[in-house]
């Protein structure tokens, strides 16, 4: 005993009665922490009869020794205000070598014990055998992952029935039910979801959201080819861009480009809502403009260049317009050609109808009434063409 004897119990004792055994000095909490004990004093032992706990000095601070009732098999042992215990929400499984925080929080390299992965979430990687290389975060991340490799998975059931490797999820629902597919890249969330398949590419919210089959498909926008099933080769970058094709092989550039189109083979839309208002069936079309083609529905093989130009054709097909705003001379007429319009003229003298007044010397007139000329440059050389009424 020390000469701070006095602070213990007077009852201490040990009782032969029930076998050998030794009593600490018993005190308060208050009591123990008052106690000034010095580096001399090192060995100590006090039973602390606020906490229930047997302390030690050693040297410089007390430390407690837990009894079987501080914790239960599996509990990770803590410091807790100078009391070791253990608590039901902090589980270490030795065999799997995984801790467990508060029942929700998985951190562990999955089932592999030689593997490289980490995994971070309830059910993260949870039947991840011999992969390696995987990162998950979040609850049930990967979790139908078992033999692939190099995947990385980031939100709540990212990638959580992919078996592909070299993948990427990120977001709540992305990959969701990938089995098989590799080298697929979805960010955003639910973003490829449905996905089984091979080298996709889908960046925003709901992209390519039910794609199941379709392959070589990017696409980056929220919604962009949100509804596409089997097409392949599709490119859409925008906000909703392409958003209810679910067949085809086109190219969609711009928020709402081709966003209604449902259908139809090698169409290229690049602008703002550029072929973004029909309902597309037809193919072969290829449009430039912010606006443009916005009515086409089951027109084909149209080009047309220039905002809002061709923007009352719908079911024409084979035409050219060229400049904001030309048109064709119908909704429906095919085979035209319509440079500029009445209000964005082109190769005139200042005017939609006022053309030059000669050709120039030499020219040659072709017989009837000539409106005037038109200059044209081809192939690096100005021209003037005789204009006639229709």
């Amino acid at each position: 005993m020390s000469a701070q004897s006095t602070f213990f119990n007077p009852s201490a004792r040990t009782s032969a009665a029930t076998g050998d055994g030794f009593a600490a000095p018993r005190i308060t909490t208050t009591g123990r922490l008052a106690i000034a004990f010095t580096a001399a004093d090192v060995g100590m032992m006090v039973f602390d009869t606020d906490l229930n706990n047997l302390f030690i000095w050693n040297g410089t601070a007390w430390t407690s020794v837990p009894d079987s009732g501080d914790s239960s098999d599996t509990q990770v042992i803590f410091n807790d205000n100078g009391v070791l215990v253990g608590d039901a929400g902090l589980i270490y499984d030795k065999t799997l070598q995984r801790l467990t925080v508060h029942g929700n929080i998985d951190i562990w390299h999955g089932l592999n014990p030689v593997g490289t992965s980490l995994a971070i979430g309830r059910s993260a990687l949870g039947a991840s055998t011999t992969g390696t290389a995987n990162v998950a975060l979040g609850r049930l991340a990967g979790n139908s992952l078992t033999t692939a490799s190099n995947n990385v998975f980031v939100g709540y059931q990212a990638g959580s029935g992919g078996t592909g490797g070299n993948s990427v999820a990120v977001g709540s629902g992305s990959l969701l039910l990938n089995t098989a597919g590799t080298n697929t890249t979805a960010v955003g969330a639910n973003a490829l979801a449905a996905s089984t398949v091979n080298n996709l590419t889908a960046v925003g919210s709901d992209a390519l959201l039910i794609n199941t089959t379709g392959v070589q498909n990017t696409v980056v926008g929220r919604s962009a080819g949100s509804s596409n099933i089997i097409g392949n080769n599709i490119t859409a970058v925008g906000h909703q861009a392409a958003k209810t094709l679910t067949s085809g092989e086109i190219t969609a550039i711009g928020s709402n480009a081709l966003a209604l189109s449902t259908g139809g083979n090698f169409n290229t839309a690049v602008g703002s809502s550029a072929m973004g208002t029909g309902i597309v069936t037809g193919s072969n079309n290829t449009v430039v403009g912010a606006a443009s083609g916005t009515a086409v529905t089951s027109g084909a093989s149209n080009t047309l260049v220039g905002y809002n130009s061709g923007s009352t054709l719908t079911t024409g097909s084979s035409n050219i317009c060229i400049g904001q705003g030309a048109v064709t001379s119908a909704v429906g007429a095919s085979n035209e050609l319509s440079v500029g319009s009445a209000t964005n003229f082109v190769s005139t003298n200042g005017a939609a109808a006022t053309y030059f007044p000669t050709a120039g010397a030499g020219a040659v007139i072709a017989p009837g009434t000539v409106l005037g000329f038109i200059r044209l440059r081809l192939n690096g050389t100005l021209l003037k063409l005789a204009v006639y009424p229709d």
